[in-house]
């Protein structure tokens, strides 16, 4: 469990770039022992979020709606706090080519 931050932090710009796009995406909480995805299905304006078990625990409700734009806004929230962070923390940090591009790859088409 204490790696969840750091895969999800690794999926957030892509995911955050596809839900931009309007297209379908999803993050995957692969370690194991959580072993679950949560699957972002678009239908206009609104997002169909679909949480899978690979184990035997289970979602409920194992689906949900969220609007597209609450959705980017909570996914561009989560990665300006983690930059914030940084920044604060390890400013030398913060500039580091692979901060940069982190930050940057969901602005990127």
């Amino acid at each position: 469990m204490g790696t969840d931050l750091a895969i999800f932090l690794e999926q957030l710009p892509n995911v955050l770039r596809a839900v931009k796009a309007g297209a379908a995406t999803e993050i995957d909480f692969y370690e194991q022992g959580i072993e679950r995805k949560i699957e972002f299905s678009p239908a206009g304006d609104v997002y169909q979020a679909t949480c899978i078990s690979q184990t035997e625990w289970r979602p409920d409700p194992a689906v949900e709606q969220v609007g597209r734009a609450v959705l980017e806004g909570m996914l561009m929230g989560v990665q300006e706090r983690v930059v914030k962070l940084i920044e604060e923390i390890a400013p030398d940090l913060a500039e580091h080519d692979w901060v940069w591009r982190w930050r940057n790859t969901a602005i990127e088409q």
